[in-house]
């Protein structure tokens, strides 16, 4: 049996379809912001880079305000941990605008990883659970068992990293509640939610090391917790690694920069596949396959010149894949027809760089880039163009704001579709992003900034927005 036929298409209308359904609004229950401690400057790192990777905690951690994530800056990679038993709610400043709280928060910590020989542009997480499995309910663990540790991956700018195992311990909760009986002191409460003990460490390593550095970029299998993948942008190539030993190599036809595995049986072919984002091409290949015929599928997506950065899943309508890019717009890929079912245009005011998708509202993508402000919007029934200022209006205003935002795309001669109702809410950061990320298991958000803080979100379910009319205000894919 030869290798699977690659297929390229170009994105195709997809019809309106009339919609009934009700998408719960999500809300920020909690944002702040805390230093992350460095004794220097972070590193600048790869313009669409993402180096923070929020991190899923222990049940006792959780329910007590617990927040972490892992980010890297320079040849370093540091865990930083915060417990708020009550976490700050958003400051709201102008229009309505969202600003995290500044918060006292102990320093993060280095782990004690092999020195990396370049800037760490990746850093990729997969919880431990206590059942035996890793990830978001593998074998022998399910979701309900409590996370015990985390195996952590990075690379560096020459695709080098390393595959380290890390326990994670209560933090320093009793010095923490003494503090507070003892002087009630609202910066005492701030204390180190868990601490992180290295417990192994394996190199991982391309089969040409010595190539030009540049971006690299990480990401482990949802189906197989041992399978991990790296892409190297300069090197325009994609290596598979089962633990720390390198399974094969695959090339990509130009430079990538994202990449994101598909649950098992996620796409037309079966079995575990991987998309890349391919300049303005998303591509999928079957990690069974070799070297030759890996390429199962490419789609453009976006315009020519308009790469795409950020590759994400969505389980919204039985599981879809989400791109963005320098075009601004978010789209919906599905796998099993290989088509662009709908997409959320102007999401953004700069090219989207970072990408996720919320657990309980999948409708919800939370989309930033190049500078400083998170968005958090419907693609099913998209908010209206940045222009309106949909996301930073007072909370008394949203109903008209909205209102006028759909008469001004009728005029345009949009007929107003999805024009209100799709905008959920929007934060900005004190400086640009050097990585936005969604942990695992949770809705919440971690950022890392070019300042040096790091900034935490917690988002809940709000109340039911229903779509004004079709499945977007952008149904089709690109012209």
């Amino acid at each position: 049996m030869g290798p699977p036929k690659q297929q390229q298409q170009h994105a195709q209308p997809a019809k309106k379809q009339k919609l009934s359904v009700e998408y719960p609004a999500p809300a920020v229950a909690s944002l702040f912001t805390a230093a992350a401690g460095l004794a220097t400057q972070p590193s600048p790192g790869a313009m669409h880079g993402c180096r923070v990777a929020a991190a899923d905690l222990p049940r006792a951690a959780a329910e007590r305000g617990g927040f972490a994530s892992v980010f890297a800056s320079g040849p370093g990679v540091f865990l930083h941990s915060v417990l708020l038993p009550s976490p700050p709610a958003p400051c709201v400043g102008r229009e309505g605008l969202m600003m995290p709280a500044l918060t006292p928060a102990p320093p993060a910590a280095r782990l004690r990883l092999p020195r990396h020989a370049g800037e760490v542009q990746a850093v990729a997480l997969r919880a431990l659970r206590a059942g035996g499995g890793g990830g978001e309910g593998g074998a022998g663990g399910g979701e309900g068992d409590d996370v015990t540790g985390l195996v952590l991956a990075t690379a560096d700018a020459y695709g080098i990293g390393t595959l380290a195992r890390v326990a994670l311990g209560p933090g320093d909760w009793e010095a923490q509640a003494e503090e507070e009986q003892r002087e009630g002191d609202a910066e005492a409460a701030a204390a180190a939610a868990v601490a992180a003990v290295v417990e192994s460490t394996e190199r991982i390593e391309p089969e040409d090391p010595l190539r030009e550095g540049g971006w690299a970029g990480a990401a482990f299998s949802h189906a197989r917790p041992s399978l991990l993948a790296v892409a190297r942008g300069c090197a325009r190539d994609l290596t598979l690694y089962d633990g720390a030993r390198r399974l094969r190599t695959m090339r990509a036809a130009t430079q990538p920069y994202a990449l994101a595995f598909l649950p098992a049986g996620a796409h037309s072919g079966g079995g575990d596949a991987l998309a890349l984002a391919e300049g303005n091409a998303v591509s999928v290949w079957d990690v069974r396959a070799g070297e030759r015929g890996g390429c199962v599928q490419r789609l453009l997506v976006a315009p020519t010149g308009s790469p795409l950065y950020a590759l994400a899943w969505s389980g919204a309508q039985g599981g879809l894949l989400g791109a963005a890019g320098s075009e601004r717009a978010v789209q919906l890929i599905d796998p099993r027809r290989w088509r662009c079912l709908d997409k959320w245009a102007g999401a953004t005011r700069q090219a989207i760089h970072h990408l996720s998708f919320l657990t309980a509202a999948p409708e919800y993508a939370c989309a930033s880039g190049l500078d400083s402000e998170v968005v958090c919007g419907c693609w099913v029934a998209p908010p209206p163009p940045v222009a309106v200022k949909p996301y930073t209006v007072a909370p008394g205003e949203a109903e008209e704001a909205g209102a006028a935002a759909g008469r001004a795309g009728a005029e345009d001669g949009d007929g107003g579709d999805g024009g209100g109702g799709g905008g959920a809410f929007s934060y900005r950061g004190d400086s640009r992003w050097l990585g936005v990320a969604k942990a695992a298991g949770t809705d919440v958000l971690a950022g890392f900034s070019a300042s040096g803080r790091v900034t935490y979100a917690r988002i809940t379910a709000g109340v039911a927005v229903q779509p004004a009319g079709g499945s977007g205000r952008n149904s089709a894919g690109p012209a």
